[in-house]
């Protein structure tokens, strides 16, 4: 039995037509899952213009009126704040003796360290650097402490009326790194000497 041609050519078109639409449906299904893309909603508000005031014209032949220019008033004076009033060394002690404890009623227990804050039941003393109306630094290295602050806090207001000013500003800084050499020099020394 012989194949004619033309029925191998039909056959071969029925094969590819088939296969198209097999193809056909499966991109089908695939755009079927998935969902298609939302759409930005988007809200465009158009605003009038708003209407510029127009000035009011000026009668014909009459004189304009010159505006009035306001003078702010000075403000007033803060008032001096009151005197204060030093305390009496009374105060002061009583002061002292509820701050460390040193009621006369409890000094003879205390150890000596909390003793030395106090004074003697009945006897005036003297202040010394540990009292409040002349206090003295708790810190180890007190002296290096002052001349950092010294250090930090040096100005150049002697210059500003200067002719020169950058010429008074070195030499003003020469000077004080000099001093602050100098004052080093015996802070260490004193350091030594403590040793």
């Amino acid at each position: 039995m012989r194949v004619r041609l033309a029925d191998r050519f039909l056959g071969s078109a029925l094969a590819l037509l088939l296969q198209a639409a097999f193809l056909f449906f499966l991109l089908q299904g695939v755009h079927m899952l998935t969902p298609p893309p939302r759409a930005v909603r988007e809200l465009t508000m158009i605003l009038p213009r708003l209407a510029r005031p127009v000035p009011p014209q000026p009668l014909p032949g009459a004189s304009r009126p010159k505006p009035a220019i306001a003078v702010p008033s000075p403000a007033p004076l803060p008032a001096p704040p009151p005197a204060m009033a030093t305390p009496d060394a009374g105060a002061l002690r009583g002061f002292g003796q509820s701050l460390f404890g040193c009621a006369p009623e409890v000094y003879a227990l205390l150890p000596p360290e909390q003793r030395a804050h106090c004074p003697k039941p009945g006897g005036n003393r003297p202040p010394t650097a540990g009292d409040d109306l002349n206090p003295r630094s708790h810190s180890k290295d007190a002296a290096t402490w002052q001349e950092d602050l010294d250090e930090r806090h040096f100005d150049y207001s002697g210059c500003m009326g200067a002719e020169l000013v950058v010429t008074c500003m070195t030499a003003t800084t020469k000077a004080e790194r000099a001093r602050a050499a100098q004052r080093r020099r015996e802070i260490d020394s004193e350091k030594e000497k403590a040793r």
